[in-house]
């Protein structure tokens, strides 16, 4: 193993032309870039009760976040902001480089059913039914009759 060299200065052990705040600033750009959930100045109130207060946050993609606090800290209603089922009264937000606040409510609903997925607490089934049939539920009209042709016709 080759002693560090010590004479030299440590932006050019990062490489040639390259500062080490060049670097940090590039290694930052990156990241942003890999975003695929990022908010800035989330603020949210109900009447004189603000339970948001400028959340920044970026979350990667098939990054695992865990969003904890006490009852009432604004657990849920960031969850609700995050998956788009709710709108902050200040701030920004973009899902895969889409800002959706800046969507008209269909066009938002419409990005929603094609983009977001969730998992419920309590399952949100329909009765009438069947489990395969409420996951299927989002996919277009295009995509059930497709998988209707690969699962064969309904069994009783």
């Amino acid at each position: 193993m080759m002693p560090m060299e010590t004479n030299k200065s440590q932006d050019d052990r990062i490489g040639p032309n390259v500062s080490a705040w060049n670097a940090t600033i590039a290694c930052i750009s990156y990241i942003r870039r890999m975003a695929i959930i990022e908010a800035k100045g989330l603020e949210k109130s109900y009447g004189e009760l603000k339970v948001l207060n400028g959340i920044d946050l970026a979350i990667a993609e098939k990054e695992i976040v865990s969003i904890v606090g006490a009852s009432g800290a604004g657990k849920t209603t960031l969850l609700q902001i995050l998956g788009t089922l709710d709108r902050p009264d200040q701030g920004k937000m973009s899902i895969a480089g889409t800002d959706v606040f800046s969507l008209s409510d269909r066009k938002m609903s419409k990005f929603r059913n094609e983009q977001i997925g969730f998992i419920f607490q309590f399952h949100q089934l329909l009765p009438e039914f069947s489990a395969l049939e409420n996951a299927c539920l989002p996919l277009s009209s295009m995509e059930r009759r497709v998988l209707k042709l690969k699962l064969g016709p309904k069994k009783s």
